[in-house]
C-alpha cells in the first residue's frame, strides 16, 4: 500500500491521495487554525493544481485579502469573492433547484416542511418552464399564480386543497430571504468560472440568513462537484466554523464528494463544533482520514484517534528517606499525545493525526507582502465596483445552465508542510524534525 505520508529533510508531507479525502483541522481562537487552512489550501493549488473554495462562516474582514494573494502566488487566475462578486444560483435542473431551496429552510414541525416541500414541487415544476431566478421562482410560488398555470391539469386538485394561509406562509419565508440578500444569488459567477472563490458568510450584511445562504451554496456546490465539474480536477473545499451552518449528515456529504474529486476539509474551535449531535460528530471524525489538532482546551476524545504505546514506569521503595533497595516495575498503556501536551501547544503547532500516528508539525505561516496584500485588497474592491456596475450581470440561458461538462485526466504531486523541531518528540512514531 502507497504510503500517504513522509518525512523528507525536516519536512512533513501528504500524498495527494491523502489530501483527496476528508479531513479536519480543531483548534481554539488564535492557535493558528486559520492559517493553516490557507497554507493547506495554497499547497494544494500550487502544488497539485487544484481549485480551492473556502467558506468562512465566522466572517473574518482579514482572511479575503490573505486568501486572494495566496491564490494568485500560486497561479490561480480566475478568482472570485462573495459577497462582493455576485453568485448565480440557478444553475440546474428542477431537483437541484428543490434541494438548494429546502435548505434554506430550518422547520420546527413536519407539517410546515411538508408544506414547504410540495409548495417548491409545484414551483418548480409549473407549466411554462423552470425558474431562473428569485423573481421567477416567487412569482410561481403564490397561490393565484399556480392555479393559473396548472388550470386543467391533475395537479389543480392538489392546489385546491391548498389553504391560503399555508401557501402564504412559505412564500413569505422565502421572499423574506431573497429579499434580504438583494440578488445577490440571481446574476455573477459560477463555480464553473472559477478556480478559487472565497465565500464570507457575512453576519453583519445578513445577520439572520448567512447560515441560509451558507447551506443554499453548499448544495450548489455538491451539484457542482458531482455533475457539473470537469472530471479529473481535484477541488478542495474548507469550511471554516462549520457548525453556524447546521449542515444535516454532513459526513455522508463529504464523502460522496470525495467520489467525485472534492476533498472537504472542516475546520471548528472544538469537537462540539463539528455538529449539534455527538452521533453526527463521531460519523464526521470517523470519515475524516486526517485529524490536525491545534492547541484547544478539552482534547481528550480527539488524542484517542492517535492510539497509545507500551511504556514502563519504575518505582523505588523508600523508608526514613533512605532507600530499601526494593523496585517496582510495571507496564502501562498511555496515549501516543499526552492531552497536556496538545493544550500546551503553541501558535502555528500542530499534531497531525493520520491513519493511526501522529507527528508533531509547525505550519510556517503564508509569506505574503503588504504590496501582494494590497493588490489584492485593490482587486476586491476592482470586482465590487464591477458588480455594481454590471448591476445584473446577464443571466445563462436555460440550455447553458444545464451543460454537464466531462474531462478526464489526473494529478500526482506532493504536498508539503513545515515540520517542528520538537526535543520532547520521542513520545511520537517519528524523531524530532525541523
Amino acid at each position: 500500500m502507497k504510503k500517504t505520508t513522509s518525512v523528507e529533510k525536516g519536512l512533513f508531507t501528504l500524498s495527494p491521495q491523502m489530501m483527496a479525502r476528508p479531513s479536519v483541522i480543531i483548534g481554539g481562537s488564535g492557535s493558528g487554525k486559520t492559517e493553516t487552512a490557507l497554507k493547506t489550501a495554497y499547497l494544494e493549488a500550487s502544488i497539485n493544481h487544484a481549485d480551492v473554495i473556502v467558506i468562512d462562516a465566522k466572517g473574518d474582514d482579514e482572511l479575503a485579502p490573505r486568501f486572494v494573494a495566496a491564490m494568485r502566488k500560486a497561479g490561480k487566475q480566475r478568482i472570485k469573492v462573495f459577497p462582493v462578486s455576485s453568485y448565480y444560483g440557478w444553475v440546474g435542473d428542477t431537483r437541484a433547484l428543490y434541494n438548494r431551496l429546502m435548505a434554506v429552510q430550518t422547520f420546527s414541525e413536519p407539517y410546515y416542511e411538508n408544506m414547504s416541500s410540495l409548495m417548491l414541487d409545484l414551483a418548480l415544476n409549473a407549466p411554462g418552464g423552470v425558474p431562473r431566478s428569485s423573481d421567477e421562482f416567487l412569482q410561481n410560488l403564490t397561490l393565484e399564480h399556480l392555479k393559473v398555470r396548472y388550470r386543467g391539469l391533475p395537479e389543480q386538485r392538489e392546489l385546491d386543497r391548498i389553504k391560503p394561509d399555508d401557501a402564504n406562509g412559505v412564500y413569505n419565508r422565502y421572499r423574506a430571504f431573497f429579499r434580504a440578500l438583494r440578488g445577490k444569488l440571481d446574476s455573477g459567477f459560477t463555480f464553473d468560472e472559477a478556480d478559487a472563490v472565497y465565500i464570507k458568510l457575512d453576519t453583519i450584511a445578513f445577520a439572520k440568513e448567512a447560515s441560509s445562504i451558507g447551506r443554499y451554496l453548499i448544495e450548489e456546490l455538491s451539484h457542482y462537484i458531482t455533475v457539473r465539474k470537469l472530471k479529473g480536477k481535484r477541488v478542495l473545499i474548507i469550511i471554516d466554523e462549520v457548525s453556524a451552518l447546521a449542515i444535516e449528515h454532513i459526513a455522508n456529504l463529504s464523502e460522496r464528494l470525495r467520489s467525485f474529486g472534492g476533498a472537504v476539509m472542516l475546520a471548528c474551535q472544538s469537537e462540539e463544533g463539528l455538529a449539534k449531535s455527538q452521533d453526527e460528530r463521531n460519523r464526521i471524525l470517523k470519515a475524516s482520514h486526517m485529524l490536525i489538532l491545534h492547541s484547544c482546551s478539552s482534547p481528550e476524545k480527539l488524542i484517542e484517534r492517535a492510539g497509545k504505546h507500551k511504556t514502563v514506569n519504575a518505582g523505588w521503595s523508600i523508608r526514613d528517606q533512605e532507600g530499601t533497595g526494593y523496585g517496582t516495575l510495571h507496564m502501562q498503556d498511555e496515549y501516543i499525545i499526552p492531552s497536556d501536551d496538545a493544550r500546551r501547544l503553541d501558535v502555528g503547532e500542530c499534531f497531525v493525526i493520520v491513519q493511526g500516528a501522529a507527528y508533531k508539525v509547525h505550519v510556517a505561516p503564508m509569506k505574503l507582502d503588504p504590496a501582494s496584500l494590497a493588490d489584492a485588497q485593490v482587486y476586491i474592491e476592482q470586482q465590487a465596483r464591477s458588480n455594481d456596475i454590471a448591476g445584473q450581470a446577464s443571466t445563462p440561458s436555460q440550455e447553458e445552465a444545464n451543460m454537464l461538462p466531462t474531462l478526464s485526466g489526473e494529478v500526482n504531486q506532493s504536498i508539503v508542510i513545515q515540520e517542528y523541531d520538537d526535543q520532547q518528540q520521542s513520545r511520537l512514531d517519528e524523531p524530532d524534525l525541523l
